[in-house]
């Protein structure tokens, strides 16, 4: 019995250790606060909870945080769209129990609930009376989940991250990459962020390029003569990533797309259909800015 107890004990003790901290936003009337940003952690509950000044209201709350269609599902992910917005369910604080999307605030010990399991910026808004509301919304704001990031297995801190710019081009051979960048690392930089490594134009600007879907040919192996390809690249940057626990960052840089036949001929692309737009806009007005740059880690 004293076993049973212990093991009961254990088991209440490990479920409170793995309840996730919860944090709280309060809903006023009128109160639109899109200047201000709050920050949370990934793993914390949100709940949004309505101010005195909600009482006698019936209020309806969306976000255009990806919400799940079954919360307990950890494994689900939904695309994010940022202007898709979902209704949330009110419950009771006592019992947690469902009390529905649009609620009669009849006292403020209700509330809407979201885990935050997704990183980036997402909007909030609540209206009255109906979901088509055409008074519009009665208060907003934002909130700001924070990104989780890790490196060779090992929690990085955001406020522990210390990059450096390389310029990949001076780099030289693939081979040689770890050599030339572990001073970078000795000098306690646990994040690189490149130029872009695709191949590059006449001008050999470390931004103009020429083949988006191969590499420049300087960083092919000088003695074997073999053409370095994204899969070396790939094994370079995971081996220097495992042995001193860094991330990466690399720019992808569309230049010049009126020019370039890897975006017409790409055009299902969901990452170039601003290019897309550039392009027409480029054969009216030859004068129209055109060059897009994006980042990835790798």
């Amino acid at each position: 019995m004293a076993v049973e107890k212990r093991d009961a004990q254990e088991s209440r003790e490990s479920e409170a250790e793995a309840a996730p901290v919860v944090r709280t936003l309060t809903l006023n009337h009128g109160e639109h606060q899109d200047a201000i940003l709050y920050r949370f952690e990934k793993g914390c509950c949100l709940q949004f909870c309505p101010g005195p000044s909600l009482l006698g209201r019936k209020v309806f709350l969306y976000t255009n945080y990806v919400v799940p269609d079954n919360p307990e599902d950890k494994n689900e992910q939904r695309e994010f769209v940022r202007n898709q917005y979902y209704g949330l369910e009110w419950r009771r604080e006592e019992a947690g129990e469902a009390l529905g999307s649009g609620l009669l605030i009849a006292d403020t010990d209700v509330y809407c609930e979201i885990r935050l399991a997704r990183a980036g910026s997402f909007h909030y808004y609540f209206v009255y009376d109906s979901p088509e509301s055409r008074v519009g919304p009665q208060g907003s704001g934002w909130f700001h989940v924070a990104p989780s990031l890790a490196a060779g297995g090992a929690p990085l801190p955001l406020g522990g991250v210390m990059c450096q710019t390389v310029l990949s081009k001076c780099l030289g051979p693939l081979p040689r990459w770890p050599r030339a960048l572990r001073v970078a690392h000795e000098a306690g930089f646990n994040m690189l962020h490149f130029t872009p490594v695709q191949e590059l134009g006449a001008s050999n600007s470390g931004y103009s390029i020429a083949n988006q879907l191969r590499l420049d040919p300087r960083y092919n192996d000088v003695n074997s003569g073999r053409e370095a390809t994204f899969a070396d690249l790939e094994n370079i940057v995971a081996k220097m990533r495992n042995d001193w626990k860094g991330i990466f960052m690399m720019n992808f840089f569309f230049q010049k797309p009126p020019h370039n036949q890897y975006v017409s001929s790409s055009p299902e692309d969901p990452k170039l259909r601003l290019l897309e737009i550039i392009e027409k806009a480029g054969k009216d007005n030859e004068k129209a800015s055109n060059s897009i740059e994006t980042c990835a880690v790798l």
